[in-house]
């Protein structure tokens, strides 16, 4: 992967950033999803392949799309920014930058521009304008949409899959990727007119999804209410009380669970002991993490034995 000179200091002395595949291939299946793991106090630097679409779900604090050519495209925590192949100005490749001290982790999903077309195929007349040019032109500027309740839903959906096998697993992804560009790509408008109760709920609504998306894509980091409630744009008493009135547990119980749930899938892994599984979702003490297990799943991680689907 190859890249032009960054275009600012912060790309210039940012360090580049190290992905981990989840789902897909490039060359096989011309779409893969990618985690990226962002340590604090440094800057961080992501070069986008040119041959490729990307799209780059922020889940906390500023991200800034760059290139040689075009002017600096930044969006903020919770949104996910959609960059056509060669976008900027129609540059050859643009860096993703992220600040010191910001978010942590950053999900990538990367397309061949073929790809997509096809996915998108004769429903491109339902497309947007800047849609149309992202998708079947190579041009226009990158699309920045907030990080909404669906989106949110679909991240957490990545969590565990119960499909099996590298053929069935690269099938499945497959129909992620297509449930999330009909996600992205043709979520209706927001009404201009929206009566206030209503919008307010929607607004409660999409700041749990955001906050628990946040909270999957950071199960081994120590938990801070303030900052959590402060990236998805409210106080930490309203998030506190909206998220037990959506969800009818606290944040530190969905914590727990989601958690536990990743542990127990490590665990059935086989890849994983029980020390490493735990450090894995946030756990340094091995009693704690112990302790709750034993209080999600009724025995501890040492026993623990999968349940057959």
């Amino acid at each position: 992967m190859s890249a032009l000179p960054p275009v600012s200091p912060e790309a210039a002395s940012a360090r580049p950033a190290r992905a981990s595949r989840l789902f897909g291939d490039l060359a096989a299946d011309r779409f893969e999803i990618l985690r990226l793991a962002l340590s604090p106090g440094e800057h961080w630097r992501y070069a986008i392949d040119p041959g490729c679409a990307l799209m780059a779900f922020n889940f906390a604090g500023p991200a800034i799309l760059e290139s040689s050519g075009g002017n600096p495209v930044s969006f903020s925590g919770a949104s996910v920014a959609f960059c056509p192949a060669g976008s900027s100005a129609g540059t050859e490749a643009s860096t993703l930058v992220w600040p010191a001290d910001t978010n942590r982790t950053a999900l990538l999903v990367t397309l061949r521009p073929e790809f997509l077309r096809e996915m998108i195929g004769a429903r491109r007349t339902a497309l947007g304008t800047r849609f149309v040019q992202a998708i079947f032109e190579d041009a226009g500027a990158p699309v920045v949409q907030p990080l909404h309740a669906a989106l949110a839903q679909w991240i957490d959906s990545l969590k565990a899959p119960s499909i099996q096998g590298a053929a069935a697993k690269s099938l499945w992804a497959e129909g992620k990727l297509r449930e999330l560009m009909a996600l992205y790509c043709f979520a209706p408008e927001t009404p201009e007119e929206e009566f206030f109760c209503t919008r307010q709920k929607r607004l409660a609504s999409e700041r749990v999804e955001r906050a628990k998306a946040h909270m999957q894509a950071n199960l081994d980091e120590t938990l801070d209410l303030k900052a959590l409630a402060e990236s998805v744009g409210c106080s930490a008493h309203y998030l506190s009380r909206t998220f037990s009135e959506y969800c009818g547990m606290t944040i530190s119980q969905y914590l727990r669970q989601i958690r536990i749930e990743r542990a127990a899938s490590l665990l059935s892994s086989g890849r994983y002991n029980v020390s490493e599984a735990a450090i894995e979702v946030g756990y340094n003490s091995l009693s704690h993490f112990s302790k709750a297990f034993q209080k999600e799943k009724g025995c501890l991680p040492s026993r623990y034995v999968p349940q057959a689907a």
